[in-house]
């Protein structure tokens, strides 16, 4: 799609609050013709593949993200690492098969951010006149959705730590043995590793019954992060992902201080996958010379990441505790003396 608009001339860029195209010249809206995607996905095997095409990317020579642009669109940082190191190239991206469009403006998103940072316990006091936010980028993070119905077999020992009647400590030993039936759907596993698996979790819930067929539309006046963990390693760290769920699962079932001689088989039936792209906002602000990164969820406006506290706060509060405790023995104390005078 051409990134001029039609009837002047001028950029167009998306815009997230009508989800059309939208020139800032002349107000023309262009409506983007990208249907519905149902989600469906393919069956992996290890002869999968992931799309590909030639596009204009920056490289991050930091980070070594891969950052797709639109057109003649461009970036200054890159919002991964916030590494101003980067280079220009043409080179394979990898088309995902859906994407889940921004629905969170820019200036919404800065709103969040400042109503991010007045509100918590023992921030500092001058944290929301001090916190300087940097360029907010919004791009599209790369994910591997997956499904899988599991069988698992496992046995092992349970060890509780126990006390007789006379105070002697001893440990009780019990074995166990089980069988496992679940069905999993849509498993996120990140495919960029400046995005962990477990960020992506905490900016759930992603509509993912709002997702389109992927269009470069959606990219005008934003960014699409790469994939740099390939198809095959994000099915690799899928079954660890759920063979670690299964391992939750067992622990849940029998239940002890330890577990031993552990042994755990899990069979993956007919494991399926898709590759999309999600919304995030994200960069750092800092505060007195601390950088601070944050994210946030471009389709529902939940924002995660790390605040500044103020220690004199912290250790006020401890000492009004520890003050109040002394009194309270103090009073204690007197009432005892009272007493027995």
């Amino acid at each position: 799609m051409k990134t001029k608009c039609p009837n002047c001339g001028g950029k167009i860029a998306y815009n997230p609050a009508t989800q059309e195209l939208h020139c800032d010249h002349c107000g023309s809206m262009i409506i983007i013709k990208a249907a519905l995607q149902n989600n469906e996905k393919h069956i992996y095997s290890q002869k999968s593949a992931l799309k590909e095409q030639k596009t204009n990317v920056y490289h991050c020579n930091s980070c070594n993200s891969n950052l797709v642009i639109s057109g003649d669109s461009s970036v200054s940082r890159c919002p991964n690492c916030g590494s101003k190191d980067l280079s220009p190239q043409n080179k394979s991206f990898f088309t995902p098969d859906a994407i889940l469009p921004f629905s969170i403006t820019k200036e919404k998103a800065v709103e969040i951010f400042q109503q991010f940072i007045s509100k918590g316990a023992f921030l500092p006091n001058d944290l929301s006149k001090m916190a300087q936010l940097g360029k907010l980028s919004g791009t599209y993070i790369p994910v591997y959705v997956y499904d899988t119905k599991t069988s698992t077999t496992y046995s092992g020992t349970g060890v509780d730590h126990k006390e007789d009647s006379d105070g002697n400590s001893y440990n009780s030993y019990t074995h166990f043995s089980g069988t496992l039936q679940n069905d999993y759907r849509n498993v996120f596993i990140s495919g960029n590793n400046s995005f962990e698996t477990a960020t992506i979790q905490k900016l759930v819930p992603w509509d993912l019954g709002a997702l389109r067929v992927y269009d470069d539309a959606y990219l005008f006046g934003f960014i699409a992060s790469d994939v740099n963990i390939g198809l095959h390693q994000s099915y690799l760290n899928f079954k660890s992902r759920i063979n670690e769920l299964e391992l939750q699962d067992i622990k849940h079932k029998h239940r002890h201080d330890e577990y031993r001689d552990m042994r755990i088989l899990t069979s993956f039936i007919e494991p399926k996958y898709n590759y999309i792209s999600l919304p995030v906002y994200a960069n750092y602000y800092t505060y007195k010379d601390q950088k601070y990164k944050i994210y946030i969820n471009g389709s529902t406006g939940k924002i995660i990441g790390r605040k500044p506290r103020s220690w004199r706060k912290i250790l006020g509060l401890v000492f009004g505790i520890l003050g109040g405790i002394a009194a309270v023995v103090g009073l204690a104390l007197g009432l005892t003396l009272g007493l027995t005078i």
